[in-house]
Parts: C-alpha cells; sequence; structure tokens
C-alpha cells in the first residue's frame, strides 16, 4: 500500500511535539505520541518516523533548500518554523483547534439529516458553544462533509464544490472507522470539559 501523504497541518504538530523541552526525539511509548497518533488518525510509529524527518536537519541551518537531501515537504517547514518557535506555537494551536472541530463536526455530520444541518438546530447550536465557533461555521463544516460524501448523489443548494483539505482529511481519517470516530470524540469532549473548570479558577484568583 502506497504510504499516505503528510499534510503541513499534521507536520506542524509533529515538529510541535518535537520541538518540545526535552526537544528531539520522543519515544512510541509516550503519552504524548499516542495522543497525537489518535488525533491524526496515525500510529505512533508513523509518527515517530515523521520527527526523524525533523531531526535529520538538526543542527544544520535550515535556509538552503537546494540541498540533495531536501526529498519531501518536512524540509521547508522546518526551514520555515525552525527559527520560529512563536509561529510555531502559534499555528499549531490553530491547527490543532481546527482538527478537533472537525472531528466534533464530523460525529455530528451522521446523527443529523441533510434538512437539519441548519445554525438553529440544537444540536449544532451546542457544538458551535462548546468549541466557541459561530453556528454558521459548524453549518459549513458539516457541508463540507455533504461534498466528502460518495453516497450523496445529488448535492443540496449550499454544498461546496470542493470541500476544505483539512475537512477532506478529517473525512479520510474517521468517514469509514465510526468507532474510531466516536472514541476520539469522546475524548474531546471531555477534555474540553475538564479545561473549564480550570479556566473559571484562575480568572477568580485573578
Amino acid at each position: 500500500m502506497k504510504p499516505i501523504r503528510w499534510t503541513k497541518e499534521e507536520s506542524i504538530l509533529v515538529l510541535e511535539l518535537y520541538q518540545a523541552k526535552p526537544r528531539g526525539m520522543k519515544p512510541t511509548s509516550s503519552a504524548e505520541v499516542k495522543e497525537l497518533a489518535e488525533l491524526l488518525n496515525r500510529t505512533p510509529r508513523a509518527v515517530y518516523r515523521r520527527m526523524t524527518r525533523f531531526r535529520s536537519w538538526y543542527p544544520s541551518l535550515p535556509f538552503v533548500f537546494d540541498t540533495p537531501h531536501a526529498q519531501d515537504d518536512s524540509d521547508v517547514e522546518w526551514a520555515e518554523y525552525f527559527a520560529r518557535p512563536a509561529k510555531l506555537a502559534k499555528e499549531a494551536k490553530q491547527v490543532r483547534a481546527a482538527f478537533r472541530v472537525r472531528i466534533l463536526a464530523l460525529r455530528l455530520y451522521f446523527r443529523l439529516i441533510i434538512a437539519t444541518m441548519d445554525e438553529r438546530v440544537p444540536e449544532v447550536v451546542e457544538l458551535a458553544r462548546l468549541v466557541k465557533v459561530p453556528a454558521a461555521e459548524v453549518v459549513a463544516l458539516l457541508r463540507d462533509y455533504i461534498a466528502c460524501d460518495p453516497f450523496i448523489r445529488r448535492k443540496p443548494e449550499g454544498t461546496p464544490a470542493a470541500p476544505s483539505p483539512l475537512s477532506r482529511l478529517v473525512w479520510r481519517n474517521f468517514a469509514d472507522e465510526p468507532d474510531r470516530l466516536e472514541h476520539i470524540s469522546t475524548r474531546l469532549t471531555e477534555t474540553r470539559a475538564k479545561r473549564k473548570p480550570a479556566q473559571k479558577k484562575s480568572a477568580s484568583r485573578a
């Protein structure tokens, strides 16, 4: 089977993990590697191998693109983020949030019918509040998944001509694995619920 190409978004999260203190390779048995592998629907070993691509650059200067060993996008990503940790941290946070919203939206997609994919529907409103985005954005993601769904021959009005690359990736990763989708969606929801009391507590101290 041909290896699945890594996207830039996935690689950003792997690079963030590699750069996390202590900088360098993290074992496949670590909780961080397992958690990231679950989010990306890849094996811990695959995440580990991706980190080795970034390790192959260190401590080389990352600003030369015509080197003989510049074989894939990881070389460019290393060059873009190696000397810009603040940029890496900011974009990794955005990517992680985007993955989370799309995974939860995909679970909701399979729980609704197309006629109820509306920003006024309670389930849509509830998810929008949970992930702190407008309900219209949740609906837009649901329409992305309509565009991905091969079983819907006649796409309803408002369906995009093509889904976003990240929505397509999440569909590819989880649409045919309902148990895995349910498991990670539950974990992501529980993680969010656990963070709320901590945020309120810290705010009261201030």
